[in-house]
């Protein structure tokens, strides 16, 4: 019995390891195959997911990048502007996408000092900065063009900034791009300028003034003049009154093109004030946000005497000219007055100037007078007048100097002058003092040459004139004519270029690489610029056609007369005019045609 149940388990042990595997579970063997199976399916579980995620991310990233670049934005500016003057920004946005592109927002920061004038779009918000678009097409574009001013200091970098945001078709992530241009002010189409007497003493009123213009052809926005007192300085009156009283602000309404004004001031110097004392005054416009922004500033010193000796120097009669041309005679007068209770002796006055614009070999002095380098000298051992100055006496002195005719290489356009006071005496006693009187400085108005040129062929001996040279009687030969501006060391402006033409020259319409070339209703030719930078050199070129007459045979002939060109300088406003050269047949600037300007029968 034992035997046959036994037989049977080993049958049934055979039945459950066929092949030499287990075929149930209930064995340890088994268990082993399922933890292999289970970490099997889990490895590749973890190989799927990995690959699934790298894909994901290679696909979210390239579609990012691919995204971030589909739509465009591009800011447009000047590089340079002109304070108070139009200056344009242009925001293009372009969808570079094969889909729409949906819920654009485009916002732009302005910079500060800028005044708001108008827009191509309308903005959405009061600061006229946000923009939105429902969609934009594929390829579709966009263009706003925004217009203003911009007001703040000369050098002073002024920069936009766009950012747009927007959603790509079946993507819910917002995108963003964005963009800035920065801007660089010049010197606005202005003058502000504080004058007034550059002597005073302590307690006597003195007058000064403030006065502005706009040289320019749009008008400027509203401003404001503000004065900076020192506190020992005490206004009485003023011209007209300020909008708030104890506030030295005047408000301007927008400034029309060549209208000018000014606001005048008195007022007197506290009693223990002496020496060098400085006035300032300011002029300033508003941003779009409210903020004052400096426009520019002139400032003005006044010297303070301590009441013994007075000195008060002038030129043409004025304690500030205004400016003075190359080639002109200033006209200068030094008062002097004792205002102690004694008398002052064995004086010496002496004016040193610093300026290579003056031209000393024509310069003389009266009243025993001597020129010593740069500086002009009167001394009591010469001058009777200065051997005794009573009590509450006053004298004057009077000379002149003239200003040489060309600019010499790099000059300073300014002169400046010091008058000193030194006496030796007081009453009978030995008394050595030397007083200065005030610096005063005169701008000189930038000078510029023109010059002509008239050719047959250029610099590289091409022809650009045709018929007969040397010129025949009765024959037309045709020249090319440039003109040319150099040397200006200011900025100058409304520029006017012209010279007339013999009867037998016919002018042809030109061209310029600056400003516009135009013919006169008489036929001459006329250059016109708006706005020229120091150191910059245009030409202008055109051609005329000569038809010699009978008179002309064996005759160097004009071709163009003397050329004249009128400007304003910018920075002093003052008038420059500069007178050329003539072009004539010899044609002396053409290397290969030079000496063939005798007209042959």
């Amino acid at each position: 019995m034992a035997k046959k149940f036994i037989k049977q388990d080993y049958r049934y042990l055979e039945e459950m390891y066929k092949n030499g595997e287990p075929i149930n579970g209930n064995f340890k063997s088994n268990r082993r195959s399922f933890w292999k199976r289970f970490t099997m399916a889990m490895f590749v579980i973890f190989l799927i997911g990995s690959m699934v995620a790298w894909a994901g991310f290679y696909f979210l990233n390239n579609y990012s990048d691919t995204s971030s670049g589909q739509v465009s934005l591009q800011l447009s500016a000047p590089e340079r502007s002109a304070i108070g003057g139009s200056v344009e920004f242009k925001i293009n946005i372009v969808n570079n996408s094969k889909d729409d592109v949906k819920n654009l927002s485009l916002r732009v920061n302005y910079p500060d000092g800028f005044v708001w004038r108008t827009s191509s779009e309308n903005a959405e918000t009061s600061s006229n900065n946000t923009w939105s678009f429902d969609k934009m097409g594929p390829n579709e574009k966009k263009e706003i063009i925004i217009q203003g001013i911009l007001l703040g200091e000369v050098g002073s970098l002024k920069t936009i900034f766009g950012v747009l945001n927007y959603h790509l078709t079946n993507f819910s992530s917002e995108l963003e791009v964005s963009d800035s241009k920065s801007v660089v002010l010049e010197q606005g189409p202005f003058t502000f300028d504080l004058s007034g007497s550059n002597q005073a003493t302590p307690g006597e009123e003195a007058s000064y003034e403030v006065t502005y213009k706009n040289t320019g052809d749009t008008s400027l926005p509203e401003l404001s003049v503000v004065l900076l007192l020192p506190n020992d300085f005490t206004i009485s009156t003023t011209e007209p009154e300020p909008s708030i009283a104890g506030e030295w602000r005047w408000p301007l309404p927008p400034i029309a093109p060549g209208e000018e004004g000014k606001i005048t001031f008195k007022g007197s110097w506290g009693a223990t004030v002496s020496g060098d004392q400085m006035l300032t005054a300011s002029l300033e416009g508003k941003s779009d946000t409210g903020r004052n922004i400096v426009v520019t500033t002139s400032e003005f010193s006044v010297k303070i005497s301590d009441g013994e000796v007075i000195l008060k120097m002038t030129i043409d009669g004025k304690d500030s000219p205004s400016s003075a041309d190359l080639g002109s005679v200033l006209k200068y007068s030094l008062s002097y007055e004792n205002s102690s209770t004694e008398s002052i002796g064995d004086v010496e006055i002496s004016v040193s100037y610093q300026s290579s614009l003056i031209d000393w070999s024509k310069v003389e002095l009266d009243d025993g007078g001597e020129v010593s380098g740069s500086t002009m000298k009167w001394s009591y051992k010469n001058t009777p007048s200065l051997v005794r100055i009573l009590s509450n006496t006053k004298g004057q002195l009077n000379w002149e100097v003239p200003l040489v005719k060309v600019l010499p290489p790099r000059a300073k356009l300014t002169i400046s002058s010091l008058p000193t006071f030194t006496y030796h005496k007081r009453g009978e006693n030995l008394f050595d003092r030397t007083i200065d009187g005030a610096v005063l400085i005169v701008p000189v108005t930038s000078g510029a040459s023109v010059s002509v040129s008239a050719r047959y062929f250029d610099d590289d001996h091409n022809a650009v004139g045709s018929g007969p040279l040397p010129p025949k009687v009765g024959a037309t030969t045709s020249y090319q004519i440039v003109w040319k501006i150099s040397s200006n060391v200011h900025t100058l402006k409304n520029i006017i270029v012209a010279s007339a033409l013999p009867d037998n020259v016919i002018a042809k319409q030109g061209t310029a690489t600056i400003g516009t070339m135009r013919l006169r209703s008489d036929g001459s030719p006329e250059w016109v610029i708006s706005s020229l930078s120091p150191g910059v050199e245009p030409e202008a070129v055109f051609n005329i056609e000569l038809k010699p007459t009978q008179a002309d045979e064996g005759k160097i002939v004009v071709l163009s007369g003397q050329i004249i060109l009128n400007a304003t300088d910018q920075e002093t406003g003052g008038t420059v005019k500069t007178v050329g050269n003539v072009a004539t047949s010899n044609l002396e600037n053409d290397g290969v045609a030079r000496g063939q300007g005798v007209v042959s029968k």
